[in-house]
């Protein structure tokens, strides 16, 4: 079977011989849908508060899903910024660090007029090498 065309579709109607409708034809449709028992909506009030449900559910749901999403970008703003500052720590470190090594590492503690302590801390560092570097010895005095 093959679908018809709008002008074969139209030839076949104009062929077919026409019926006219009784006299009561109108009448009886009426008292058909007075009599028939209505319809119920199709919206009936639990279906509306299924439907209102769901749709809170779905704000709620798109709601969280938004707020994760915020507390993902904070947090990846967070541990940028936290890098950073870790960076430029250890950028100020290795400066100071720097600095330091060109400073006499010399103690001053005071004194006299006469007289001034100072405590050269290269040679403290040196007894404590000499200390790990010797062995323990055994042999008495």
């Amino acid at each position: 079977m093959s679908p018809l065309h709008d002008e074969e579709l139209g030839r076949l109607l104009k062929d077919m011989s026409r019926q006219d409708a009784s006299s009561d034809f109108t009448d009886k449709v009426l008292e058909r849908l007075a009599a028939a028992p209505p319809r119920r909506a199709a919206w009936g009030p639990r279906t509306a508060w299924a439907v209102a449900a769901a749709v809170a559910v779905g704000i709620w749901a798109g709601q969280m899903v938004r707020s994760e999403r915020r507390e993902q970008v904070r947090a990846a703003e967070n541990l940028e910024q936290m890098q950073n500052e870790y960076r430029e720590l250890r950028s100020e470190l290795d400066r100071l660090r720097r600095l330091t090594s060109d400073v006499e590492p010399v103690l001053e503690l005071g004194g006299t007029e006469r007289l001034d302590f100072i405590f050269d801390l290269r040679v403290l560092a040196d007894e404590r090498s000499e200390r790990r570097a010797k062995p323990a010895s055994h042999s008495p005095r």
